[in-house]
């Protein structure tokens, strides 16, 4: 199954990138982040540390998209022929869209970052047992609106997007919430 990597850097297609390489980007934003997103972040490595120290670690990590290779066929009647329309890349944020793969050495985790956003937005009402319980299903790869992949180490850049629906803004660190 491709994975969907969206990014503002640009990235050779064919090079092999460590993802630690670029942690002082993601700590660089999470300096620039909300109060809620830092203690988030805080929460969550406290709980990686200690219940899941063989997950990859979040700020040295990229976060992928898993995409099915599935191709629509579609029948052209008035030109009497099939015709195959790629599955398209889902929307993210970055200026790059990139297909990468996992190299040897890489950790990954399959995660739900809506179990994140969910943490930032119900930062002030979630009393702190349900704060520890949702950081800990996300470790444990509960996914409840959808997932992606946590990827900590050598990823390879297969290829560029072929219909990406990127943004242009990107925050290293990123969350999404239903």
């Amino acid at each position: 199954m491709p994975i969907v990597l969206y990014t503002n850097l640009e990235l050779e297609v064919g090079s092999l990138i460590d993802t630690r390489e670029y942690t002082g980007l993601n700590e660089e934003a999470l300096r620039h982040s909300t109060p809620e997103e830092e203690a988030v972040e805080r929460l969550l490595e406290e709980v990686r540390r200690t219940e899941f120290p063989d997950a990859p670690e979040r700020l040295s990590s990229v976060l992928g998209i898993p995409i099915p290779r599935a191709v629509s066929h579609v029948y052209l009647e008035e030109k009497g022929w099939y015709g195959e329309i790629p599955t398209p890349e889902p929307a993210g944020f970055g200026a790059h869209c990139y297909h990468i793969e996992r190299a040897p050495g890489s950790k990954t985790l399959s995660v739900d970052e809506g179990l994140v956003g969910e943490l930032v937005l119900g930062w002030d009402e979630l009393e702190d047992l349900e704060k520890r319980d949702l950081a800990t299903d996300y470790w444990s790869g509960q996914v409840k609106s959808g997932y992606s992949i946590l990827i900590e180490g050598p990823i390879r850049i297969a290829g560029e997007c072929g219909t990406p629906r990127g943004e242009r803004k990107l925050k290293a660190l990123r969350w999404e919430a239903d």
